[in-house]
């Protein structure tokens, strides 16, 4: 269901999923992993600096359970958030 675009040599590992019981259509998930994967390239360098700074590795999974099928500007704005509360995380040494 999910996609990895690291090697686990990287710092920072990433996936996304969206389950089949709430999207019977594949084309719906694929959309939906396709608008998480570039909603994260575009925002995660700032994390990918601060677990280096930390000297710390990460995998992240995004699991997708909106009913609905959202639009980029929501996507990227809610994989912001997420980017920022992990970076927040980790500076603190929560993780």
């Amino acid at each position: 269901m999910g996609e990895c675009d690291a090697d686990a040599d990287e710092l920072l590992q990433f996936g996304a999923s969206a389950g089949s019981r709430q999207f019977k259509k594949a084309v719906d998930r694929n959309r939906i992993k396709r608008l998480s994967r570039e909603a994260w390239r575009l925002q995660k360098q700032s994390l990918e600096l601060t677990l280096k700074d930390n000297r710390k590795k990460m995998s992240v999974f995004l699991v997708f359970i909106d009913p609905v099928i959202p639009a980029f500007e929501t996507a990227l704005e809610r994989v912001g958030k997420i980017v920022a509360d992990l970076e927040k995380k980790v500076r603190e040494g929560i993780i």
